[in-house]
């Protein structure tokens, strides 16, 4: 998912780009493309026929691999259908010639398409070292085409990040390949903050300066440059030269000549790299790490305060990280309808629902009964999980009816659905968020200020379970209603024996104008991305 690709867990983003690479243009000059024939007619002259200039899938073959195409294009046919099958012919091609940088490349593509089948464990692993070995081997050599080898490299960071992730350090080592032809590329950044993360902290100052030497205002990797400076534990560590450097940036200035909305995009783009290394960090158990970056771009304004980053900030809206019911007004009388005629109070709203814990609570326990079966709950495997598991189940979901779940619970969205602030909310998210034992859900932040989230527990066990907003323990018990901005830093537990159950709704701010309820929604990638926080 980066020009766009944002700093997720990242692998299916890099499966975009990944597309959008196959159907690029190489722009390599004549003489890196010497022994290759592209589609350009003065680099074929007097190499090829007008035949060969329209083969099809000339970008993905030398002169060499021309040779055999009609074996590869058998072979290729094969890898959907019948993958297995083509794994045979490719083998066979790569008997006679070995070097064939198309037939490596396509055996490789074919035994991911085996790593998505198969269903045993010890196979996977098999087929994700030999996988790995082909793209490795046509990485290391020199008479590749740019075109394949940009391709064999996003395939393996694929491959590393997503359908065979062992360590980190894999995918690290398919980034390094990948700045070697593409050195200003967004995965460059990315590379600088693995690095980071995986505390190499020499390597990762190499790649950093390498970087800032094309963009010298790049704040995050500024901000990680100070920071190794400040946490590593030998003779190079220097605070107050990090601080000095610091002090020289202004995020401000730097944003001047950009219009709306690309400082928008660039702030965007900052703040959600901001979250995830937090959110990394946390899992490696390095909040003080964490800390003294969010410190940091909290006194550049890069974020409004080290525990509120949310994507979209609305600065004139009330801003507390927990609320009681008796605040959910408008600070102005004529914010809005509801404020000028008293009708339809959120606050109302939300004790009707608690009122009807009962059928709501019959409702749940039979979905939940649903949890193994088929794709209606959403199981989040690593992107905010500490230890153990966390599902999710949407009822309304960016003023969409998730019709499935409300055939189910159909007491529970009558009521949402004459809760407009919520169910025609084009930023909020109304579900089912379950959590097993033993499950801690991490640090993380919301998308924008602009909405509200009211936490009704349904089945509570005994133990220790609760939630944490910017530092604040907020008990949880069955039946009471918690409201809290999400857009500031909150995390969800369940050290308990048992299930714990939820129902998380979302609702528009007291002090949104009604034409700012109705702006523009999110991106699908933002929606994506956030259906499970």
């Amino acid at each position: 998912e980066r020009t766009d690709i944002i700093m997720v867990p990242a692998g299916f983003v890099f499966l975009l780009f990944i597309t959008a690479t196959l159907g690029s243009e190489n722009n390599s000059t004549e003489e890196e493309n010497e022994g290759f024939c592209t589609t350009e007619k003065e680099s074929c002259d007097g190499d090829t026929d007008e035949e060969k200039q329209n083969y099809a899938k000339i970008k993905w073959t030398d002169d060499k691999d021309y040779l055999i195409r009609e074996q590869l294009d058998k072979a290729d046919d094969e890898i959907v259908p019948n993958p297995a099958v083509a794994v045979d012919m490719f083998n066979e091609i790569l008997k006679d010639h070995p070097q064939s940088g198309r037939a490596n490349y396509a055996l490789a593509r074919t035994y991911q398409f085996l790593i998505w089948k198969t269903n045993t464990t010890e196979e996977k692993s098999d087929l994700c070292e030999k996988t790995k070995t082909i793209l490795r081997n046509v990485l290391s050599w020199s008479d590749v085409s740019e075109y394949l080898k940009t391709a064999s490299g996003h395939l393996f960071l694929t491959i590393a990040e997503k359908d065979c992730f062992k360590s980190k350090s894999e995918g690290i080592e398919a980034l390094q390949f990948i700045r070697e032809f593409e050195p200003d590329s967004r995965f460059a950044i990315v590379l600088c903050h693995d690095l980071f993360l995986e505390e190499r902290y020499d390597e990762a100052l190499e790649q950093i300066e390498d970087v800032l030497s094309r963009n010298p205002v790049n704040f995050l990797l500024n901000i990680l440059k100070s920071t190794i400076m400040k946490v590593r534990k030998d003779e190079k560590k220097d605070v107050k030269q990090a601080n000095r450097m610091l002090r020289e940036l202004d995020y401000e200035e730097a944003m001047e000549g950009l219009k709306k909305d690309e400082r928008m995009q660039e702030g965007g783009l900052l703040t959600m790299d901001l979250n995830y290394l937090g959110v990394e960090l946390s899992k490696r158990n390095r909040k003080d790490i964490k800390e003294i970056i969010y410190k940091d771009a909290s006194r550049l304004h890069l974020i409004p305060s080290p525990m509120q980053r949310p994507l979209e900030l609305m600065k004139d809206l009330k801003s507390q990280p927990v609320w009681e019911l008796s605040e959910l007004q408008s600070q102005n009388r004529w914010t809005n309808a509801q404020s000028l005629t008293g009708l339809g109070q959120t606050s109302d709203k939300l004790k009707n629902i608690a009122a009807n814990l009962k059928a709501i609570k019959e409702e749940a326990q039979e979905i939940v009964k649903e949890i193994d079966d088929g794709d209606t709950w959403i199981e989040d495997k690593a992107s905010l999980v500490g230890h153990g598991s966390s599902y999710t189940r949407g009822l309304y979901l960016y003023s969409k009816k998730k019709h499935e779940t409300c055939s189910k619970s159909p007491t529970l969205c009558k009521i949402l659905k004459k809760f407009p602030d919520s169910s025609n909310c084009k930023k909020c998210i109304s579900k089912f968020v379950l959590l097993r034992p033993k499950t801690e859900v991490l640090p993380h932040v919301g998308p924008t200020n602009a909405k509200l989230r009211a936490i009704l527990p349904i089945t509570v066990p005994e133990g220790d379970i609760g939630i944490t907003v910017a530092g604040r323990d907020v008990k949880l018990e069955e039946g009471k209603i918690v409201v809290i901005d999400d857009s500031f830093e909150n995390n969800l537990w369940n050290e308990a024996e048992d299930d714990l159950l939820i129902l998380s709704i979302d609702f528009h701010h007291p002090d949104l104008k009604d034409r700012e309820k109705k702006n523009a929604a999110f991106t699908d990638h933002v929606k994506n991305k956030f259906v499970i926080y």
